[in-house]
């Protein structure tokens, strides 16, 4: 899967999305919310489709678990090979992998106490203002709240997600590679270390 076209769908579904919250919150067709959901929940059907159709053209494997299961036994034929097989090679190969993962990670400035430092103020005074101006009965009232409370669940959603894939693809996506490697020697270690008391 190109790793553009993941990026331009991804970017896609996001502007689709966060166009109906603003439509449905500006124009008061409420039920517009309901819908800002469904392009992430497509893009994400696509994206697992296309992980499976990979894992059986190119790796002619049923799903991407045998793939990962067949990459970690080849992996492991790897170092056995290049004679890492000891105890201690082991954990000096992990130690030395955890520290170039902790080399290439960029960190995330903006988190999400910041975003709400910034929001809260503004989002209160035009809560305060709606209450206050343009609520004229109980009814109303609840309806709106409900409707708020939707919105800002449905936000909070879209900006985990634009947060995650900023973070974990485009600029952490070699750290992840690296900690996933590590993670890889780590079960090949605990395999051969039960096999070894076993024996």
């Amino acid at each position: 899967m190109r790793k553009w076209l993941v990026i331009s769908l991804f970017l896609t579904t996001i502007i689709i999305s966060l166009g109906l919250l603003f439509v449905s919150f500006w124009s008061g067709v409420q039920w517009f919310i309901l819908l800002a959901p469904i392009p992430n929940g497509l893009l994400m059907l696509y994206v697992k489709k296309e992980k499976n159709r990979i894992a059986k053209e190119v790796y002619n494997q049923d799903s991407p678990k045998d793939v990962f299961y067949k990459r970690k036994k080849e992996f492991a034929d790897y170092l056995e090979q290049k004679g890492v097989v000891e105890p201690h090679q082991f954990e000096y190969l992990i130690e030395l992998i955890d520290k170039n993962a902790q080399d290439l990670k960029v960190p995330f400035l903006i988190n999400w106490g910041l975003i709400a430092a910034i929001i809260a103020p503004v989002w209160i005074q035009y809560i305060t203002f709606i209450f206050t101006k343009e609520i004229n009965s109980f009814a109303e009232a609840t309806w709106t709240t409900g409707i708020f409370l939707l919105f800002i669940v449905i936000l909070l959603y879209v900006g985990s997600i634009v947060r995650s894939f900023l973070v974990g693809e485009l600029l952490n996506g070699e750290y992840n590679r690296m900690k996933q490697m590590g993670n890889m020697v780590r079960d090949i270690y605990l395999i051969r270390l039960s096999r070894g008391r076993s024996e």
